[in-house]
């Protein structure tokens, strides 16, 4: 949907194949009983639209500089999602060149609300450590990282992601993954998917009183042989509730 008008924006939800969005927005255009949309491509988030859609609870971004509209300084204006303050679930999916622009961890930084409950996000060129940002959010529920954290090594942190309970990653070169059961106190569902060179799960994660699955498509043998190993042992204490899935084929992530 390319030539949506802006008087038909009078419901509270949009969603569409893809929308564009004038900018600046005319000035009576203000969406104050407005709460989804999705699929917004190449949306500048300037101050002036935040203004304009100030009770949205569910936003769904596509950054992607092969479409109408894209420059390197629509990333810049990401900050505002921090004015934000009723936003519960943000997707957002950046398609660019690497070579031509990225959206990098120091464009990210101190973008969210704490209102936040789910949160997609698709080749954002984070690092591990931009995960502090993020596990930070009081209210988050929902994480799920798909191509979008570089480097090998993470080390998450006491205190973070106190209310997280579904954690998906996605296609990252994860390595050594140092994980403690009181980093995600509790979670319910573990899901990962083409982490070609995880080495393991973290063994502490199966004392998580509240997980109830791991789900693994197309890890490593050893990451494999580390989710059974967890369910072993928690079944050895008399845990016979988690679950663990391994495919090299099924889709098992969904966004809704």
């Amino acid at each position: 949907m390319r030539n949506l008008s802006l008087h038909q924006l009078k419901f509270g939800h949009v969603e569409c194949t893809q929308i564009y969005l004038p900018h600046p927005p005319p000035n009576d255009f203000v969406m104050g009983n407005f709460h989804t949309l999705t699929k917004a491509v190449n949306l500048r988030l300037s101050e002036e639209v935040c203004k304009r859609i100030p009770n949205t609870n569910k936003l769904h971004l596509i950054y992607d500089d092969e479409l109408e509209g894209y420059d390197d300084c629509l990333l810049d204006h990401l900050h505002n999602l921090g004015s934000l303050r009723k936003l519960q679930s943000l997707k957002l999916v950046v398609s660019t060149f690497p070579n031509r622009s990225s959206c990098n961890a120091d464009r990210l930084k101190c973008a969210f609300p704490i209102s936040l409950k789910k949160l997609s996000l698709e080749n954002c060129s984070l690092d591990w450590n931009d995960l502090t940002i993020i596990g930070s959010l009081p209210q988050l529920e929902v994480l799920k990282l798909v191509d979008s954290v570089k480097g090998r090594n993470w080390r998450p942190v006491n205190g973070e992601f106190r209310r997280l309970t579904f954690l998906s990653i996605v296609g990252c070169v994860l390595r050594c993954w140092d994980g403690e059961s009181s980093h995600f106190p509790v979670l319910k569902k573990l899901m990962l998917k083409r982490l070609k060179q995880l080495e393991e799960i973290p063994l502490d994660i199966g004392e998580i009183p509240t997980l109830e699955i791991i789900s693994m498509v197309g890890c490593t043998e050893s990451a494999e042989i580390s989710a059974i190993k967890i369910k072993e042992e928690q079944e050895s204490l008399g845990n016979e509730g988690l679950l663990v899935q391994m495919s090299s084929w099924k889709d098992i992530f969904t966004w809704d």
